[in-house]
């Protein structure tokens, strides 16, 4: 009996450590050619190493600067350490699924574990605030997709995989407009402008502020009551 009881202990404990690790084949973008290897994602930290065993790489989630998920086939991990040959440019590793693609998991994962914001979109509230229809603006082009503002984030799920994100409102920056057809979204990594093809709601747009600037709602004004007050 006691053997059994222990033996569940241990798959228990593996199931949840499994779930907080994330393992992909990958290859590392390196000159001049592509190197093979393993990269792991969890609680440790984002570690790499080489097939051929010659390449470890270790980081620490609190050394990690910025990590982008949006490509379902790539993770890019850039850190704090500053290169000097690419003129004070933060070290980025890049690895490229040699396979298949990674799934919502490792980006909600990232966002609950990581200080600042997560390049990448994971999944939705059952009842949003309000879903706009829009055009996200490009340097060169663009992109049709969905605006869901939701009670905990805001989303963009677009035709295009890379270009979905999802934005906590603990990690935006600001929100604008300049008018009714148009919505600005801006994090520490990145900017979002959105000509609307439907007018943005007022009520959405007030919760999403309020959300963002840490505002309280507005409150209904009371009736006034007891001596003061005037019966017509």
């Amino acid at each position: 009996m006691m053997r059994k009881v222990v033996l569940f202990m241990i798959l228990t404990m593996g199931a949840y450590g499994a779930a907080d690790s994330f393992e992909f084949s990958v290859f590392r973008d390196h000159l001049p050619r592509k190197e093979a290897g393993r990269l792991v994602i969890s609680d440790a930290g984002v570690s790499y190493r080489s097939d051929h065993q010659k390449t470890v790489i270790e980081i620490p989630l609190i050394n990690v600067f910025q990590a982008d998920v949006s490509d379902p086939k790539v993770i890019r991990i850039e850190t704090y350490d500053i290169m000097k040959q690419k003129l004070l440019g933060h070290r980025v590793h890049v690895f490229r699924l040699r396979s298949g693609v990674h799934d919502e998991l490792p980006t909600r994962f990232l966002s609950k574990a990581l200080q600042r914001p997560v390049i990448g979109a994971f999944g939705h509230a059952p009842q949003p605030e309000a879903v706009i229809r829009a055009y996200h603006r490009h340097r060169f082009g663009g992109c049709h997709g969905t605006i869901r503002i939701d009670s905990d984030a805001i989303r963009f799920a677009s035709d295009r995989p890379e270009d979905s994100r999802t934005w906590l409102y603990r990690d935006l920056e600001t929100l604008g407009t300049m008018n009714p057809f148009h919505f600005r979204v801006s994090t520490l990594a990145e900017t979002f402008n959105f000509d609307l093809k439907e007018r943005l709601p007022e009520s959405a747009y007030e919760l999403a502020v309020r959300r963002v600037y840490s505002l309280r709602p507005i409150k209904a004004a009371e009736p006034k009551t007891g001596s003061g007050a005037q019966l017509e």
